[in-house]
């Protein structure tokens, strides 16, 4: 097979609709883990404000004074991280 002469063999991404059943799948799975923790009687806040940056929304836990955060994010996906 000759080489082909483009910076890359594949391409590859997910489409609007795979995206939006991810996020919907995502929320579920979160909404159930607050359940859990509430079962277990730990109260918890989903900050699901848009358009804050995460620093933003660390600021503001500090401000409330909530000892522990769990975050969701693409970019944490590849390492767990505990505090």
């Amino acid at each position: 097979m000759a080489k082909i002469c483009t910076p890359y063999a594949v391409h590859m991404f997910l489409s609007r609709r795979v995206m939006r059943l991810l996020e919907m799948l995502l929320l579920k799975l979160l909404t159930n883990f607050i359940k859990n923790l509430a079962a277990e009687g730990i109260e918890s806040l989903y900050d699901d404000r848009a358009g804050l940056r995460a620093g933003e929304k660390f600021a503001d836990s500090d401000l409330i004074g909530i000892p522990t955060r769990i975050i969701v994010s693409a970019s944490l996906s590849k390492r767990a991280d505990t505090r």
